[in-house]
């Protein structure tokens, strides 16, 4: 690691996560933010979770394993223990892994995961990643960008994308081995894709490609679509629906959230449950003593019986989907981006309502990588780490001063404010009203001023083209329009171009105590 930067406004603007950050008093009331060794001894004595939970835990993992023709990790039998725990994150199922932070997330679990094992020696602690299976925004998950080409699979499909034919995908994966037909570099990422290619639904494949990225890790992969594992929820279901439990008390958080100051990140609804019906994921929608799924509907009997006999037609939405997480592993944790955090915040109340242990909620790490020539580069024309991070186009301004070249019309604009003022002066002395004629004579003066001056600026830029080109496609692979570029482009070229070193750098430069942007020369 180069540097580590804090996230400060200019990468993290919100101010709910910088109160997170900075542990003001205001966010204890929303989330636990106390991450001290004798605060995470409270947690694990407070978890509760049964044999027969674990039990169930491990023969689903299991299966899962089993049903995508992977062997069972090493770490999973360490579930059945009773002083094994969890960590958790989550993500869509994105192509290819989507934007680089997917990947960002799992490491910081794993991390995590290692640093309450040195913590705590006489417990286990496995990382967990969890995969947004139900989750039915197919635009969401069907591109990725590698090498500034972006693959993209068109289609409108409802469904949870887990279940989604992998053949909807065949397509993603003949571009990528396209990109890679003359770079030998790909060879292993291709055979390991083509492998996870094989699998019958989306959430196998992405299955297999994670741990095989991550199978040194002790990184377990769970698919919540599971209808033995639903079967915990079914009292929480019937509650949803008996109740609209989840819908008090979110709206009664929110209006503490409000009164804070802070965002409301998810709306909740009347009732936060979909249902899967026909190869579409519908909402569950009650109108007086009905309930609409799609063109169905339910009397409350019936969508009653319905949960018991079958629950896994019945998926959480965001708001009720950490609840099952939470009830179904031996979790302590949950690592997540600025979104999810500021979602999860909304959740406590709803959490001790259920009789549910809240997790300690982390913020995950960020990264960005410059290849040691690029870091070079940018180090001898004498920019700082800091000037990654300034609008392009005043750092463009800061460049040419820099290379004494001047674009200084100050003292023009100086002589123009004394002529207003001898004009105006005259005038009035003359006792003649003429405001009006030179406010509109000098404006124009005004503005050709600044046309002057941005003029000179272009010229000076296409003079400079290609050194302000290399500048621009430095400062690119850090942040695009104040936007980390973790957020947009893909693992595969990192990947591609280190190896297993990738997740070794990634984890040995990973602090999930202090979470930052971690800048990481190759």
């Amino acid at each position: 690691m180069y540097s580590s930067i804090p996230l400060d406004n200019k990468i993290y603007p919100s101010r709910f996560v910088q109160d997170y950050l900075n542990k003001t008093p205001d966010m204890a009331a929303f989330l636990d933010i106390e991450f001290s060794k004798t605060d995470f001894e409270k947690q694990i004595k407070n978890k509760s979770f049964d044999n027969n939970s674990r039990q169930l835990l491990y023969d689903r993992l299991s299966f899962q394993y089993e049903r995508a023709n992977i062997n069972e990790p090493s770490c999973l039998r360490s579930i059945l223990d009773t002083n094994t725990y969890t960590v958790t994150t989550g993500h869509q199922l994105c192509l290819f892994g989507g934007p680089q932070y997917f990947i960002h997330k799992i490491i910081s679990t794993i991390k995590l995961a290692e640093v309450l094992k040195e913590q705590h020696s006489d417990k286990f602690f496995i990382p967990v990643f969890w995969m947004a299976s139900e989750d039915h925004d197919f635009e969401e998950i069907s591109s990725a960008t590698i090498y500034n080409h972006r693959i993209n699979i068109k289609g409108d499909h409802k469904n949870g994308v887990g279940r989604l034919k992998t053949t909807l995908f065949a397509e993603a994966l003949d571009e990528l081995k396209s990109i890679f037909k003359t770079d030998s570099r790909g060879e292993e990422l291709m055979a390991v894709f083509s492998e996870a290619f094989k699998r019958d639904n989306w959430a196998d494949v992405t299955r297999y490609w994670v741990h095989h990225f991550f199978t040194d890790y002790n990184l377990l992969i769970i698919d919540g679509d599971d209808n033995e594992l639903k079967k915990a929820m079914i009292p929480i279901f019937k509650k949803e629906i008996e109740e609209g439990i989840s819908a008090d008390q979110v709206k009664a958080t929110n209006n503490e959230l409000e009164k804070a100051g802070y965002p409301i990140q998810v709306q909740s609804r009347p009732v936060n449950l979909f249902c899967f019906d026909e190869d579409k994921r519908h909402r569950i929608i009650p109108e007086g003593d009905l309930f609409w799924i799609g063109s169905k509907k339910f009397s409350f009997n019936e969508l009653i019986k319905k949960i018991e006999l079958d629950p896994a037609s019945f998926s959480p939405n965001v708001l009720l989907r950490p609840v099952y997480q939470e009830l179904i592993l031996p979790n302590l944790a949950y690592v997540g981006g600025p979104a999810e955090i500021t979602y999860w915040a909304q959740l406590k109340t709803l959490f001790k309502s259920l009789d549910v242990q809240f997790p300690k909620v982390f913020l995950r790490e960020s990264f960005a990588w410059l290849s040691s020539e690029e870091f070079s580069w940018w180090t001898e024309q004498g920019l700082s780490i800091d000037d990654l991070f300034v609008p392009y186009d005043l750092l463009v301004k800061k460049i040419i001063d820099n290379k004494e070249i001047k674009i200084d019309l100050s003292h023009e604009y100086e002589l123009l404010d004394q002529m207003k003022k001898s004009l105006f002066d005259k005038a009035q002395k003359l006792d003649i009203d003429l405001t009006n004629y030179f406010a509109a004579e000098l404006k124009k003066i005004d503005n050709i001023l600044l046309k002057t001056e941005k003029k000179i600026l272009q010229n000076v830029k296409k003079r400079e083209s290609q050194y302000l080109s290399k500048v621009k496609k430095i400062k690119e692979r850090i942040s695009i329009e104040n936007k980390l570029s973790e957020r947009t482009d893909n693992f595969i070229p990192l990947y591609a171009a280190l190896k297993d070193d990738y997740a070794k750098q990634l984890l040995a430069n990973a602090d999930p105590l202090n979470p930052t942007l971690k800048l990481l020369v190759y």
